[in-house]
């Protein structure tokens, strides 16, 4: 197997298996992953509980009403949220029924007048197709 010129990967010459040199001026790209360093990740999940934490209490010591309140209010807004998108879904499901209605009586009424029609089969009336 043959090939006119040299393979390259990001300024480096790759020579046959694989072997790479460097191309003159150029430094090699490292071939390795950086290291992942334990400590900064453990630095920031620790800064992000303590913020958590704070975060909370905070909301609990200048939180407007008492936890009773909060969680009647809370209860009142889901039933409230629930029965809407309850009444959403029932007017969407007749909308959608009542489309179907309509598009099955049209598709039937088309089928109707075309077997009527044998010799007009290749040719469709517009009107037809868009009611």
């Amino acid at each position: 197997m043959s090939f006119a010129g040299k393979i390259t990967r990001g300024g480096v010459v790759v020579g046959q298996r694989g072997v790479s040199t460097p191309r003159p001026g150029r430094r090699p790209m490292p071939s390795h992953q950086p290291e992942i360093d334990w400590q900064h990740v453990a630095i920031f999940a620790a800064g992000l509980a303590i913020g958590v934490t704070v975060g909370a209490g905070t909301a609990l010591l200048l939180a407007p009403k008492s936890g009773r309140d909060t969680r009647r209010s809370i209860a009142r807004k889901g039933r409230r949220l629930r029965s809407r998108t309850h009444d959403a879904w029932d007017d969407l499901r007749d909308e959608l029924r009542e489309a179907a209605s309509r598009s099955g009586k049209s598709l039937k009424s088309v089928l109707r007048r075309r077997q009527q029609q044998p010799d007009d089969v290749d040719e469709l009336d517009e009107r037809e197709m868009s009611a």
